[in-house]
């Protein structure tokens, strides 16, 4: 019973910050900029780490994310 409570409290607290947010007025928002990479100069490099180790770094934090909700997961089963 404890897990239903800890799901309908994470669900309330993303529904409401979620509209909340949906409905906020848009204009002081910039457009969304993707970066553009060309295939050749020496910032290159760069730019492609930069988009691999945020894709990483996203790919960690994921796994990281699941494990801790697996622990919560055991410690409310107990």
């Amino acid at each position: 019973m404890a897990w239903f409570l800890a799901l309908a409290s994470g669900k309330l607290v993303f529904g409401l910050v979620f509209y909340t947010l949906f409905f906020s007025s848009a204009r002081d928002y910039l457009a969304v900029r993707i970066p553009k990479i060309g295939p050749h100069g020496p910032e290159v490099a760069k730019k492609w780490l930069r988009l691999a180790g945020g894709t990483f770094l996203g790919a960690i934090l994921t796994l990281l994310a699941t494990k801790f909700t697996d622990w919560i997961g055991q410690l409310l089963k107990h």
